[in-house]
């Protein structure tokens, strides 16, 4: 089986800077898909997390996003999402090469 274009750094890189900056989301909402833009399983349930937050109007961070339920995601790894982000002012070029991908 062969495995479809992706790249896990900019799938991270994009999560991670909605992490640390919150309303980056909306600019992701405009151009990435439920989720289905996303390779990683991991990845997209935490996109469905950050999307669910949003919707309701609640606070998006790595602990409000643990606290959605994610089964088998530590706080930590969303942490480490955050810290491997180098700036969420590249988000856009996070996105297009995810959707490159």
């Amino acid at each position: 089986m062969e495995i479809p274009p992706n790249d896990e750094a900019a799938e991270r890189a994009v999560l991670g800077s909605v992490l640390i900056r919150p309303e980056a989301i909306d600019t992701a909402c405009l151009r990435l898909s439920e989720g289905d833009d996303f390779f990683f399983p991991l990845h997209r349930r935490v996109w469905d997390a950050m999307r669910s937050l949003r919707r309701e109007g609640r606070a998006i961070d790595a602990v409000t996003v643990h606290g959605t339920g994610l089964g088998g995601v530590a706080v930590g790894e969303l942490l480490s999402m955050a810290a491997e982000v180098p700036t969420s002012e590249n988000i856009d070029h996070y996105i297009r090469i995810v959707i490159d991908k």
